[in-house]
């Protein structure tokens, strides 16, 4: 009896340890001690998913307001996931908003970054999104100083509105009231700059018209450098439709707002080249100041932004209504003498992301036509052109044109127009213009030819016109290898000649020299490149020629080992219109390895509408999205997503 009764003294407080005792428990513990008080926070954030005994865990963790870690403990109930805290983590922030100093701004800042993750629980009820939402909305009570406190990188009473603007985005239902709020501090001279840029990659959530307008506006934005463009964008695309007319307005100059940011603009551009022309109308028809050419071309660029900005939006959103107009303005360009290069190429481009078959005969003229102009009539008022500078207004010239072909070709390629293949075919027929520099030294230009080259093996499917290509190709390639080894060559006998007698020298070494030598000449390294992309386009019209237009045939060719085969493949799907049916297929391609074919993606994903592209980008950019070498697909991807999600 004795035995029995010591047995049951013994196993009734192991017992209770096994019940009592939870994973958890461990950190719980030392949550009050100042010295293991971090460590446990920090334990506790770790262990999301894996507590048992979630109520005792929040209460804990949320005692701990009064502590120098009290914005810590508030964010990490967010992050394990505390739903049922909402109450609690409002008379936290109800209680710091009542007696603003550094560290109750901190944690409110912490409070609304909480709110904004249970936001995204499936357990978070409509009760709990009215009261975050009730408390995040006297986060707008708070009084953002003008002037930034010293030592200080920003306004903690901003960022505190920043994370609140957040966490409302994530419930833009229940929130939509105090959209009239959340634009205040948007438009806000006072409000950092860190703030109304989230808030510019944020208000699209709320998919709602009275944002529209301020966003356009925002896309002209820029402070110490920096510009809103790059989020007001992500935010429009999810607009789409909603936003087009105040786009279209813009790029027409009928925005009071933009147009007078893009005056401020010029005058500063005044004040900095030519002083001399403000309220000088007269001296500036004469071009009397000695900046006169930097002066005309920062204008010519601020004037340029306009249409160039919008017409990027408007490209995302798939715009129909602007299609007539950006043609119009690309054959205005194309037609004067005076031409805007970059703007005509920025035109191009993005004309042919609208997908309007209609663009086709006007971006042909960019490849089927020469816009040279007579060099020597640069300087009309000037006084001759010396030898020197004729060689390089030339040069110049000859560049622009080149440019103009290049940018023609990469345009009709992500169109894809077929109608477009026999004139980038002549294009790759003809032979490489030169010119020669104001060192009389003669500079082939392959960039015309290469980039048509790539714009056609994109698109062909005919056996016989890849057969033709081929053909070309290999001519190109034999050619520049030949020249490539006679440089080499050259340069082989010139290293020789230069070194000291009897010096050694590695095999590794001797290369480095040689490759160094030939780079002196002018034509080197672009016939090495023209020579590696003609095999490459080689490979895509091979497959082509295999292919023809069969759909099943190319997506049998994703998994291929080369990436040029799986490049066209993706072209070619894209091309079909049939993106969709082949999600799953597709869905490796989007990581694959080489930054080429994740261009090419970027690309046949404007041939489709399809939402569940969606989560699979989403995927790929949370993975992938801040990989350099991957930068401009990213940047595409990006916003193909905003724009697929706003696809009703």
């Amino acid at each position: 009896m004795k035995l029995k009764s010591l047995m049951l003294l013994v196993l009734i407080p192991v017992a209770m340890m096994l019940v009592s005792c939870n994973p958890e428990d461990e950190y719980l513990g030392k949550l009050y001690s100042k010295d293991t008080r971090n460590y446990a926070i920090q334990g506790l954030k770790k262990m999301k998913g894996e507590i048992v005994n979630m109520d005792k865990a929040c209460s804990k963790l949320l005692k701990l307001d009064q502590t120098p870690e009290a914005g810590l403990a508030v964010l990490t109930a967010g992050e394990i996931g505390c739903v049922q805290s909402v109450e609690r983590i409002s008379e936290i922030a109800e209680k710091c908003l009542a007696t603003t100093n550094v560290r109750n701004l901190k944690t409110l800042e912490s409070a609304a970054m909480s709110l904004g993750l249970l936001a995204t629980e499936k357990d978070f009820q409509e009760k709990d999104k009215k009261d975050a939402v009730e408390i995040l909305g006297k986060y707008f009570t708070l009084q953002t100083p003008e002037v930034m406190a010293p030592g200080m990188r920003e306004k903690a009473e901003s960022v505190a509105k920043r994370a609140a603007i957040e966490a409302l985005s994530k419930m833009p239902n229940e929130s939509k009231h105090l959209l009239p709020e959340i634009l205040k501090v948007f438009d806000s001279k006072i409000e950092d700059f860190g703030t109304k840029y989230t808030t510019a990659g944020l208000l699209g959530e709320w998919r709602d018209p009275s944002t529209v307008r301020p966003l356009v506006t925002s896309l002209f934005y820029e402070e110490q450098g920096f510009s809103l463009f790059p989020e007001s964008r992500k935010s429009l695309i999810k607009l789409g439709k909603l936003a087009e007319e105040e786009l279209i307005k813009a790029y027409n100059g009928e925005n009071p707002k933009v147009n007078e940011i893009q005056n401020a603009n010029k005058e500063r551009a005044t004040k900095q080249f030519c002083p001399e022309y403000l309220g000088n109308e007269e001296a500036k028809k004469k071009g009397e100041c000695p900046k006169d050419d930097e002066y005309m071309a920062t204008i010519a660029s601020i004037e340029t932004t306009t249409k160039l900005k919008t017409s990027i939006v408007l490209a995302d959103i798939r715009s129909k209504q602007a299609v007539d107009m950006v043609i119009k303005e690309l054959e205005t360009q194309l037609a004067t003498d005076k031409k805007q290069p970059f703007l005509a190429e920025h035109l191009a481009v993005q004309l042919a992301k609208f997908g309007d078959f209609k663009a086709t005969d006007t971006l042909l003229k960019m490849v089927s036509k020469k816009f040279t102009k007579d060099a020597t009539n640069d300087k009309k008022s000037k006084g001759k052109l010396s030898k020197e500078e004729k060689a390089q207004a030339k040069l110049a010239d000859r560049g622009q044109e080149i440019s103009i072909m290049m940018k023609g070709a990469e345009a009709l390629a992500i169109l894809g127009d077929p109608k477009a293949l026999p004139y980038l075919e002549e294009v790759i027929k003809q032979k490489p213009v030169s010119e020669y520099n104001e060192m009389n030294e003669k500079i082939i230009f392959y960039e015309a030819t290469v980039w048509a080259a790539d714009a056609l093996t994109r698109m062909v499917s005919d056996p016989e016109m890849a057969d033709r290509f081929i053909g070309i190709a290999k001519g190109i390639i034999e050619e520049g290898e030949k020249y490539v080894a006679n440089v080499e060559k050259k340069s082989t006998d010139q290293v020789k000649k230069e070194l000291p007698v009897g010096q050694e020298i590695s095999a590794e070494d001797m290369d480095k020299k040689i490759k160094t030598q030939a780079r002196l000449d002018v034509n080197y390294d672009s016939t090495n490149k023209t020579v590696e992309m003609f095999k490459r386009f080689i490979d895509r019209a091979n497959t082509a020629k295999e292919c023809k237009a069969d759909t099943a045939c190319y997506v049998g060719k994703l998994a291929d080992s080369n990436p040029a085969v799986v490049e066209k493949a993706v072209y070619m799907i894209g091309y079909s219109g049939k993106l969709g049916d082949y999600k799953e297929q597709l869905k490796p391609v989007m990581k694959h390895a080489e930054p080429y074919v994740r261009e090419a993606m970027s690309v046949a994903l404007l041939k489709t509408e399809d939402k569940g592209f969606v989560p699979i980008l989403e995927e790929v950019l949370k993975a992938e999205g801040d990989k350099v070498e991957y930068a401009a697909a990213m940047k595409e991807f990006k916003a193909i997503s905003s724009y697929l999600s706003s696809v009703n």
